[in-house]
């Protein structure tokens, strides 16, 4: 009892060591400190990334190309082929705005007679090229004896652009034009229109088939002043970093930034027509313009890799091709294989590329890109359709002189495009073409933000879903109804198309989605309600019944008049276990359609 009176010997010792090494604790403490820390910041990181990959309901999302590299690619097609998925980003975006702008944009003139959908119908292949809707495409058009453009070529600027030497009266006037417009260009209100579109990313023409660059490009053009005809070229870029100053703009928007290079085609470089013509038995030949040598080769791969380098672009957009001897690993840093192992590695770990390379190995990009064509097959791999607003890609007055704006589709229209789209598992890429002086036309911007208040409503039935039906499965055009699902399977959306509802006064109106036998036995029966999204952005929640005989999920709505701007959106919220509730693979006059 003494010991205990006069203190521990034990506890004694314990002060006395500690102090002893009071510096030593000192310091492992503080490494403990910086332990947790980096530990509680790795953690929060990690939830961050998940919490921002995984939003539902926002588009404004974080850069693709963040600091660290996830991939660690070769540059070769067993490499690459591992590339199965497109990144979240991209899937979920499911709405993008295409930019066509340049020199084309001054002239701004393409007839209107055909669409590209005509020519995918079978127009002749001769007036695919002599009656081009397309207005970029205006150096090519014009330079074909007895086409639309070249008349109004001869009319208002009162020459011939097939004798008179191509840099002076396209590359000089034009870009003295452009150039003069740039100072009137604000880069933020176009950003601001596309984040108000709903769109999750931008696509920019950063060269198309012309040659000009929309950047301070660093690369020397090697036939310039020999292809122009005089010692000094005229200023071959844009004096104002076009590219730079938009990615800007884009980024500080929250949007993800991609920019689009004509690989396959270059009239600056190949100075031959492209066009076909009919031999006298009515048969066509095609003479493509695409400069296939090791000079372009170089040069194309040294833009990429610059565009690559200096804008980190979170989409690479190619058209047409890409030379021949570009495409092997052999021909070194400025190949399309080192490229992409570059991108991926080093520069953009989460971005994606198109198709159009045209690569020879098994692995030909990220996703295919069907131009004017919509399709009615649900797709195992995201694809992307793009399409203008309008006819045309790039400026086209004619168009622009429309009476109320006939000659571009509706706020309904792109709407229908965009959640037909999503349906079969794409992405909807609409195109705008500003004018020489960089503004978007009116009938063009009033479409995005009619498109962008439908989106702001009923975004949630488009944007972050994939698919309903199973792969393979056929969605009939003529029904009025479009099934996405959440990316959690746990809502199912069945969009009602617009204007799509025959009205009647008095009269009540039901959904009938057939569900096909063995699916969902317990869930379904379970589901008694479902909420219907309005288009004036009111919920009502209506009855549900299965039946258990048909195997039927009836959706009752109350009377209403059938949607005049965008679309009834109604969800099933609750599920659980397989997505494949509403199985509408077997399609016919009662399933997946609308009774009123």
């Amino acid at each position: 009892m003494a010991a205990e009176a006069g203190g521990s010997p034990s506890l004694g010792r314990l002060v006395r060591s500690l102090y002893r090494f009071r510096f030593v604790i000192a310091i492992a403490l503080l490494l403990f400190l910086a332990f947790l820390l980096t530990t509680e910041n790795a953690l929060s990181q990690s939830l961050s990334d998940l919490w921002r990959y995984n939003r539902e309901f926002s588009n404004k999302r974080d850069d693709a190309c963040g600091e660290r590299a996830f991939s660690s690619y070769k540059s070769t097609d067993k490499s690459m082929s591992q590339r199965t998925d497109v990144p979240h980003w991209f899937r979920s975006a499911r709405f993008g705005i295409f930019i066509h702008w340049g020199l084309y944009s001054v002239p701004g003139w393409a007839e209107t007679e055909h669409s590209f959908e005509d020519f995918n119908k079978g127009v002749s292949p001769r007036d695919h090229f002599f009656k081009n809707p397309y207005a970029e495409w205006y150096l090519n058009t014009v330079r074909l004896a007895g086409s639309g453009a070249e008349k109004h070529h001869r009319q208002t600027y009162g020459e011939d652009p097939a004798k008179t030497a191509p840099g002076k009266w396209y590359y000089d006037r034009f870009s003295k034009r452009f150039d003069d417009g740039l100072d009137h260009w604000k880069p933020e209100e176009w950003a601001a229109l596309f984040a108000e579109s709903g769109a999750g990313y931008v696509v920019l023409t950063t060269k198309h088939h012309d040659g000009y660059c929309l950047w301070p490009t660093k690369v020397d053009h090697p036939r310039w002043s020999k292809w122009a005809g005089k010692a000094s070229a005229p200023r071959f870029p844009s004096r104002r970093d076009i590219v730079g100053d938009l990615t800007k703009a884009v980024r500080a928007e929250g949007l993800q930034m991609g920019l689009y290079y004509s690989g396959g085609l270059d009239w600056s470089f190949q100075w031959k027509i492209d066009a076909c013509f009919d031999d006298p038995t009515g048969k066509a030949h095609c003479h493509p313009g695409v400069p296939d040598t090791a000079e372009y080769a170089t040069y194309a791969g040294a833009q990429l890799e610059e565009l690559i380098r200096q804008y980190r672009p979170a989409i690479l957009w190619d058209d047409i091709n890409w030379p021949k001897q570009g495409k092997s690993a052999a021909f070194g840093k400025f190949s399309l294989p080192e490229l992409f192992a570059m991108y991926f590695n080093q520069v953009c770990p989460a971005g994606v590329v198109n198709d159009r390379w045209k690569l020879p190995g098994k692995w030909s990009g990220d996703f295919g890109t069907p131009e004017y064509q919509q399709g009615d097959v649900v797709q195992a791999h995201v694809f992307e359709t793009c399409r203008g607003i309008g006819k045309s890609f790039g400026f086209n007055r004619v168009e622009e002189k429309s009476k109320r704006c006939a000659a571009y589709m509706t706020v309904n229209q792109v709407i229908e495009l965009l959640i037909s789209t999503v349906a079969t598992n794409g992405n909807l890429l609409l195109d705008v073409g500003p004018d020489e002086s960089g503004r978007i036309p009116r009938c063009q911007a009033a479409v995005l933000r009619g498109v962008g208040a439908w989106l702001k409503r009923f975004g949630k039935a488009v944007l972050n879903t994939v698919p309903y039906l199973p792969v393979s499965s056929k969605v009939l055009k003529r029904l009025p109804v479009r099934i996405t699902q959440s990316l959690d399977r746990k809502e199912v959306f069945a969009l009602i198309l617009p204007n799509r509802v025959r009205s009647g006064a008095g009269r009540s109106a039901f959904i009938s989605l057939d569900i096909g036998p063995g699916y969902f036995e317990l869930t379904v029966k379970s589901m008694k309600e479902a909420n219907v999204w309005l288009p004036n952005g009111s919920i009502v929640t209506v009855a549900a019944e299965y039946s258990k005989e048909n195997d039927v999920m009836n959706v009752f709505l109350p009377w209403l008049t059938a949607p005049r701007s965008g679309a009834w959106v109604i969800a099933f919220g609750g599920l659980a276990g397989k997505p494949d509730i509403l199985d509408c693979r077997k399609i016919d006059v009662g399933a997946c359609t609308v009774f009123v």
